[in-house]
């Protein structure tokens, strides 16, 4: 079975994007149906997709966020895009990474000042 992307909306009127196994699309369709999923689109196709073990063993919140992930990037491809998905995903690291980037920054200047009048 592969692994076919969809975006569908739930019982509540929100937009799900994740993850089913499926053999088809005709059984993907049934099977997102009983679970109360409509507006189903499918990012994939059962014929053209690729065999997905990097997603095996994941949670299903890991699963709704790498699918949130690759349906924008699939929907809206552009450089920008990517970036933002990119710092969406990874606030944490960005920002802390941006602040050791300033930190080194201002460090330098210090440093350069220290050096510049002799008292290293």
């Amino acid at each position: 079975m592969k692994k076919i992307l969809y975006t569908a909306t739930d019982a509540n009127g929100k937009e799900v994007s994740s993850f089913i196994d499926t053999k088809s699309n005709k059984e993907a369709i049934d099977l997102l149906s009983e679970k109360g999923f409509s507006n189903i689109r499918f990012q994939d196709d059962v014929v053209t997709a690729v065999s997905r073990t990097d997603l095996d063993n994941l949670s299903d919140s890991e699963l709704k966020r790498i699918a949130k992930f690759e349906t924008s990037i699939r929907t809206r491809p552009s450089f920008l895009t990517f970036i933002l998905e990119v710092f969406r995903v990874n606030k944490l690291l960005v920002v802390g990474g941006l602040c050791l980037f300033l930190w080194g920054i201002l460090d330098s200047r210090k440093y350069l000042a220290e050096s510049q009048t002799g008292t290293l």
